[in-house]
């Protein structure tokens, strides 16, 4: 006789918490921000013609094509919704979507949140110094309950109390 109710455990140990987060930032963007958009790629475009290549002493084609590409990129994200993508702590490590991100692979974490700012995020670095730093928005999750289940696993940066670099130059110019 073979038994049906098997009990699956979780593929990636227990769930500790898990909220919904876009899969990249879509700001809002007004009529100004893609006209200055539009002056500035149309001049280095304009540019990259004009100028001649240092090797070849002809227009910079692959510049001008390099240019092109981006802006198609740019303009494809922009009439597309991000995909949103479950997050979760996990007893195993932090998964998003389908990935799992060991906590072996994570060197701290950080929660940043600043309401009068707008600001409430979740950051992990990789031991890994190749790697680019993970930046999860907190969505309405409490920061809270994510630093007590986290902080059980790794250890939490003190030191941050600002949104990086990056981070803060991204969402001022809305890229």
């Amino acid at each position: 006789m073979v038994n049906d109710n098997k009990i699956e455990l979780p593929r990636w140990g227990r769930e500790l918490m898990t909220w919904e987060i876009p899969s990249y930032d879509q700001h809002e963007r007004g009529l100004r921000w893609y006209i200055i958009f539009g002056v500035i790629t149309g001049g280095l475009l304009l540019l990259s013609l004009a100028t001649p290549n240092l090797v070849f002493n002809e227009p910079n084609y692959l510049f001008a094509v390099m240019i092109v590409l981006v802006i198609f990129i740019f303009i494809t994200n922009v009439f597309r919704e991000p995909e949103m993508l479950e997050f979760t702590i996990a007893s195993e490590g932090v998964i998003i979507g389908d990935r799992l991100y060991d906590y072996d692979e994570l060197k701290h974490f950080c929660i940043l949140h600043k309401p009068h700012e707008k600001l409430s995020a979740l950051y992990f670095e990789f031991k890994n110094g190749l790697r680019p730093r993970l930046t999860v928005p907190m969505l309405g999750a409490n920061p809270i309950q994510a630093r007590e289940f986290l902080a059980r696993y790794m250890t939490e940066d003190l030191e941050r109390t600002d949104e990086p670099n990056t981070d803060f130059i991204a969402r001022i110019f809305k890229i």
